[in-house]
């Protein structure tokens, strides 16, 4: 029986998907950084950054539609930055330099390579 891939992932998936992707870019990017690497921190970040990506993602594309479409949707990555910018700011163990555009374009990168790895069982 082939498994279909469903690009729509429950909360959960999308949360443990986070944290693993969170931990990689932690360990191979220096401009997101958790005080020690604590695993905890990392896990609490991972659900806040899929909180905000359910939550306040859709709503900053809404409210910036024009701008994502005179830039032909690059605005796409200012507002994924600015949802990892939000979830340091909620984390106070947690630094994200510049605007977070890099790094929230490596979690979005990495995190894309492990669901189409794992799928949807």
């Amino acid at each position: 029986m082939e498994r279909e891939f469903d690009s729509r992932a429950s909360f959960t998936q999308r949360a443990v998907v986070t944290f693993v992707s969170m931990i990689i870019v932690i360990s191979l990017y220096p401009g997101i950084a958790v005080q020690d690497n604590n695993p905890f921190i990392i896990g609490l970040a991972a659900l806040i950054f899929t909180v905000a990506n359910s939550l306040v993602r859709p709503l900053l594309i809404v409210l910036t539609l024009p701008l994502t479409c005179l830039t032909m949707g690059l605005f796409i990555l200012v507002i994924n930055g600015i949802v990892l910018r939000l979830t340091a700011w909620l984390i106070p163990s947690m630094t994200v330099d510049g605007y977070g555009i890099v790094g929230a374009l490596l979690l979005s990168v990495v995190g894309g390579i492990i669901l189409s790895l794992v799928g949807r069982e």
